[in-house]
Order: C-alpha cells, then structure tokens, then sequence
C-alpha cells in the first residue's frame, strides 16, 4: 500500500490540519499568501505543493516541527533537519549503513542505536546548559 493510499498524500494530511485548526481553504490561503482555490487544488490532489509552499502552509496552519515534517514528507520533501545537513552527509551516511546493514545482528545495531541516543543526549544537556549561561549572563551585562 502507498502512502497516497494509505491517506498520507499532501492534500489529506493539509486537510486534516486545517480541519483540526478549525480554519477555511481561504483563511489558510490568506495566512499563506495564497490563493483560496490554490489550496482547494492542493487539498483535492490536483496540484502538487513545491517546498516553499508547503512551508508557508505549516506556518500559517500553526503546526509543531514534528507535523511540519509530515506535512512536507506527504509533499514528498525531506524533513527540515535532513534538508539542512544532506542526505550526502558522511557521518549521516555511516549510521545509515550500519543501521541498514542486515548482516549485523538486531543486537548490535540496537547497541549503534543506543550509543548515538546517549552521545546526543548529553550533547543535547550541554548545548542546553551553555544556552541558558549564556541567557543568564546577558541578564547581568
């Protein structure tokens, strides 16, 4: 089953936000600087939505980063992070092959896994910690 036959094109994912936001075609359209029967094509599956587009939308939808990312992979688009860093990205390309790698066993990828979650994790820690130093020492400057 694909994705558009699952109910995960753009235009059923679009619609199901803007349902849930409780907005019209045309107040989503007006918040994206669009056209109202622009967004009816796009909710109908007879227009396809380039990234920019798609964009505009989750912004003027309101929606989290994770729904963003939804919304632009019903599109067809990268999420927004594998956007920025690449696909071709080397050391992207490592934990891809060895998460990929079938010939390693469950158990040792699940340990790939586990290692790469900690490792960003207290990066995550740090980088948090130093951001709210640095917030702390602007208050007093």
């Amino acid at each position: 089953m694909t994705e558009r036959a699952a109910g995960n094109s753009f235009g059923t994912v679009l619609r199901a936000y803007r349902q849930r936001a409780r907005l019209s075609q045309s107040e989503v359209a007006r918040r994206a600087g669009l056209d109202p029967s622009f967004v009816n094509r796009l909710e109908s599956g007879q227009r396809s939505a380039e990234r920019p587009i798609a964009e505009r939308l989750a912004n003027a939808l309101g929606i989290d980063p994770a729904e963003t990312d939804r919304l632009l992979a019903a599109g067809g688009h990268l999420p927004r992070l594998f956007d920025r860093v690449g696909l071709q990205d080397p050391t992207l390309q490592i934990v891809v092959q060895i998460l990929g790698d079938e010939s390693l066993p469950t158990e040792e990828r699940d340990d790939f896994r586990e290692v790469i979650r900690l490792i960003g994790e207290r990066w995550l820690r740090r980088r948090e910690v130093g951001l709210r130093a640095e917030d702390g020492a602007a208050d007093y400057g």
